[in-house]
């Protein structure tokens, strides 16, 4: 087999049928692990695989008719039926290539060459180890569906993390004013964020403490909303803060706002 020759490959032996069994002769690399190795029936090349154990135990287990294996199974049913009329010769080399230094074929260089070479039996091999890897994924997912199923009955929307909600904000300076009266003015492009002149709200402290204080769209000429705290906002900001001192206002809703001092 040329092409084979080509490749790397030589000829250590063939396969026989007697009396319906298989038995093999090989002349080289029995005892040898990781040998690529390659059945051929005439020009024709049938099998290729990498016996990553000793050539021989691969060899064995298609003469095992007892194999729990299918695929050893089916492959030495293939011989068996190709025996009956022709022979199959077996061909084998180190794993190993040179291009410039030693190197070991990789898994996609032996399935480069499965293709290359299109071996009937592995065509058949590998449609059904397809197969069985889609059965067993879908399997898989069938199972994690169930299971996800499951946890959403038994805490609903549990298994899917809402984004976390940005809400609107901004920063200001802390003004006499403000300090020292406990109120302050929302700024003219985040006034509609808040609610109507006299309407309560409940203002955040840090998020450690929630005073209520009002609004007010009347106390400025423009009719800019102003939030009125009184004294508990006045005490806070004495505690908390300072006159020029930098303050962040973050909008949870039209009746709910949040103080945080940054300095």
């Amino acid at each position: 087999m040329e092409r084979l020759l080509k490749f790397g490959f030589k000829k250590i032996g063939k396969w026989n049928l007697v009396d319906n069994e298989l038995t093999f002769e090989i002349d080289s690399f029995a005892k040898d692990s990781n040998i690529v190795v390659a059945f051929a029936q005439g020009e024709t090349v049938k099998f290729i695989s990498l016996a990553e154990d000793t050539l021989e135990s691969l060899l064995i287990k298609l003469t095992n008719n007892s194999s729990n294996d299918e695929y050893f199974l089916k492959l030495g049913g293939y011989l068996k039926e190709e025996l009956k009329e022709n022979n199959i010769e077996i061909y084998a080399m180190k794993n190993k290539k040179f291009f410039g230094f030693m190197t070991k074929f990789s898994k996609e260089d032996i399935n480069k060459m499965i293709q290359d070479f299109s071996p009937s039996w592995n065509k058949e091999n590998l449609k059904d180890r397809v197969k069985d890897m889609l059965k067993r994924d879908r399997i898989a997912i069938e199972k994690s569906e169930k299971e996800k199923i499951k946890k959403e009955i038994k805490n609903p929307g549990s298994t899917e993390k809402k984004p976390k909600k940005e809400h609107p904000s901004y920063i200001f300076a802390l003004t006499k004013s403000y300090y020292e009266r406990g109120f302050f003015n929302i700024k003219t492009s985040h006034s509609h964020l808040v609610a109507g002149d006299k309407v309560p709200i409940n203002i955040i402290l840090d998020s450690k403490k929630t005073i209520v204080g009002r609004i007010s769209r009347t106390a400025n000429a423009t009719k800019v909303a102003r939030v009125i705290g009184n004294k508990p906002l006045r005490l806070w900001l004495e505690k908390n803060s300072g006159i020029n001192k930098e303050l962040k206002i973050t909008f949870i809703n039209k009746k709910k706002i949040k103080l945080e001092a940054l300095d």
